[in-house]
């Protein structure tokens, strides 16, 4: 018993899981084999279902000849909604007597089975009686040869059992096998062009065809969907009198130029008045043409040959199929046509072109710059930001640091009286990472200069000065540059050791670099005559100021 109620509480949540199903149906007298096919339209994510747990199987029935249909396995479905909504097997439709498919009331059953447990079923009918019999269609083309335009209209009543259905057209004007020029397409109602053809004395066969593909709303989610074609002929004759109207016009045309360049002023005068008399009768021809007051035309075309004072006819046709010109007295027909991106709006006379917002979008954010990283660029970057319809980008250049590896060091070197020299690094810059700022002064752990023969002051006096560079790399030694500038000089005033100083704007020493090793140098001081320098030193200056620049 406990396990019977279980398998009913279990059939009951299942059950309960899967409660709304629903499909389409369709009668589809647009396929080869009239037939009806189902499309399942289950919500099955409110529904918290896997479709791949389900299958649907189909029956279907007349009320007046039973069963046509049925389907009980759910091992081969007719749909798979996991796979598709549709269904995949041809289920034709009942013929009457006369081989068309059955008007009769019709019953679909649609049983859907859940597997993700214990397997359970949900069935959903529909009834809806079938009353159908396909429209004819029926196209109507019209020629105007003045303007020139030849149309082609479909005049078809496609309403059935007070039904109107949705209609999807493929409308074509054809061209004669002689002349090699593409088909006019369309999808309204009507479809036209100004390009036709005519033959002097004779017609020029022209047609069109049209496929409406109709869908029937018949309630309840059932449809009638239907294709029905149907095509016309006209003949195109546009030759006759309006070629005699043409060439007797373009006579009278040429007589007026002809007399205005001869400056014969009074018959250019009375032929311009004949021709504005000729081509307001040749407009009323237009009028007639379109008005189908094709009674009229051939009294307008006597009056504009008489006066004229031409005779009728070309003397041009060959046989050849040309193309129909028109006129040129009446309006002409202007037809902007919409394309891909593009809407066309007509007001009145006036047209308005329009891209779409898409295409606009496009052109406000089309550029064609390229910033390319260069010579000591690392790195180049773009970000964009759009606001409205204009797109702004913003470019980040990362430039790599040139400066070249180098050290400048300034040091105050001063000369006490009865002492050796002493000197202080007043300021450091470092440049790259070749050398070092660490160096000090002569109290500290790497000391940057060491100034030879300063043991005493006899040593220093008796000698002359030499200082050595060192303790300038960061790491190993390489190739570099030094150089050396005198900046300030402190001298003792009138030359007395011990008075007092003034800053002397004439260098009385020059300091210069040798003996330059792969990681130190010197430097002494000579005079101007280029004596080097001992105790002189400080008994002419106070102090010397100098600038260090060591390039790598």
């Amino acid at each position: 018993m406990s396990r019977f109620f279980l398998y009913l509480c279990k059939k009951l949540l299942y059950e309960m899981a899967l409660t709304t199903v629903d499909f389409d149906g369709k009668f589809r007298y647009d396929l080869s084999t009239k037939q009806v096919t189902f499309t399942d339209t289950t919500d099955y994510v409110s529904q918290s279902i896997d479709p791949a747990d389900v299958t649907i199987v189909v029956k279907a029935e007349t009320a007046g000849g039973g069963i046509f249909y049925n389907n009980t396995n759910h091992g081969v479905p007719d749909i798979d909604p996991d796979v598709s909504l549709d269904s995949t097997i041809t289920i034709p439709l009942p013929l009457d007597g006369s081989g068309n498919p059955l008007q009769d009331a019709y019953t679909f059953t649609l049983e859907w089975q859940e597997t993700s447990g214990v397997p359970y079923e949900v069935t959903k009918v529909k009834t809806e009686t079938l009353n159908y019999s396909s429209p004819t269609v029926d196209i109507s083309m019209e020629v105007d040869c003045i303007t020139p335009r030849l149309t082609a209209t479909d005049d078809s009543d496609y309403t059935v059992g007070g039904i109107t259905p949705s209609i999807v057209r493929a409308f074509a004007i054809h061209y004669p096998p002689s002349v090699p020029t593409a088909d006019v397409t369309g999808t309204g109602s009507s479809v036209y062009t100004a390009t036709f053809y005519t033959v002097t004395d004779s017609t020029v066969e022209h047609s069109s065809s049209l496929t409406s593909t109709l869908t029937y709303d018949l309630t309840d989610g059932i449809y009638i969907i239907d294709s029905v074609t149907g095509s016309e002929v006209i003949q195109v004759s546009c030759d006759g009198d309006l070629c005699d109207v043409y060439c007797c016009i373009r006579s009278l045309w040429n007589r007026y130029q002809n007399a205005k360049g001869n400056n014969n002023n009074v018959l250019a005068t009375k032929e311009l008045a004949k021709f504005h008399q000729v081509t307001s009768l040749a407009e009323m021809i237009g009028t007639a043409l379109r008005c189908g007051k094709s009674t009229h035309i051939s009294g307008y075309v006597t009056e504009i040959l008489k006066i004229a004072e031409c005779d009728a006819g070309c003397s041009c046709g060959d046989g050849t199929p040309q193309l129909v010109t028109g006129l040129g007295a009446g309006n002409s027909d202007v037809t902007v046509a919409a394309g891909t991106g593009v809407s066309v709006n007509l007001a009145g006379s006036e047209y308005t072109v329009s891209l779409s917002s898409v295409n606009i979008n496009k052109l406000a954010s089309t550029y064609n710059t390229v910033v390319a990283a260069g010579t000591n660029i690392s790195s180049v970057s773009s970000a964009s930001v759009t606001a409205g319809d204009v797109t702004t980008t913003t470019y980040t250049v990362n430039a790599t640091d040139t400066v070249v590896e180098s050290l400048f060091v300034e040091v105050l070197l001063s000369f006490p009286t009865g002492a050796v020299p002493t000197y202080s690094l007043t300021s450091k810059k470092l440049y790259g990472t070749t050398f070092t700022d660490s160096i000090t002064d002569n109290l500290g752990i790497l000391p940057f200069l060491d100034v030879e023969n300063d043991g005493s002051v006899g040593d220093w006096q008796n000698n002359y000065t030499s200082i050595i560079v060192q303790n300038f790399f960061s790491g190993s030694s390489t190739d570099y540059y030094p150089e050396i500038a005198v900046v300030e000089e402190v001298t003792w005033v009138k030359g007395v050791r011990g008075g007092s100083t003034q800053i002397n704007g004439q260098k009385v020493l020059f300091v210069e670099i040798y003996d330059k090793n792969a990681s130190d140098f010197k430097i002494r001081f000579v005079n101007s005559n280029g004596k080097m320098l001992g105790s002189d030193v400080e008994n002419k200056l106070s102090s010397i100021k100098l600038i260090f620049k060591i390039n790598a």
